[in-house]
């Protein structure tokens, strides 16, 4: 597995590519962050559309993504309208390259 799949992932969550990140998500897709906690492809999504619609401005900075078998750590800078936060996102893949979970850490 190389970055890619995780870039495309941030630059779909970045444009709020609801379809896309659909096409990304396994069917068991789980979200931990600081703030939610979502198991399911759907209920990951509509946690990504009440986060779209809460935001007018979003751009997301890759700053490294380390590769290790079929996890990515992600080290990122999510600008939201005015702030940034630092995030590590976690994000592992199944052997179809879907993204089975996604653990993302604050600070």
């Amino acid at each position: 597995m190389s970055n890619s799949l995780c870039t495309e992932y941030f630059n779909a969550f970045e444009a709020k590519d609801i379809d896309h990140l659909s096409k990304l998500y396994a069917d068991s897709v789980t979200l931990r962050d600081w703030d939610i906690t979502a198991t399911g492809k759907e209920d990951v999504l509509q946690a990504n559309r009440n986060i779209f619609a809460a935001i007018e401005n979003l751009k997301v900075e890759i700053l490294e993504i380390h590769v290790a078998g079929n996890v990515c750590a992600c080290e990122i800078v999510i600008y939201i309208n005015d702030d940034s936060i630092l995030v590590t996102d976690v994000i592992g893949f199944n052997s179809e390259n879907q993204i089975e979970f996604i653990r993302a850490y604050k600070g």
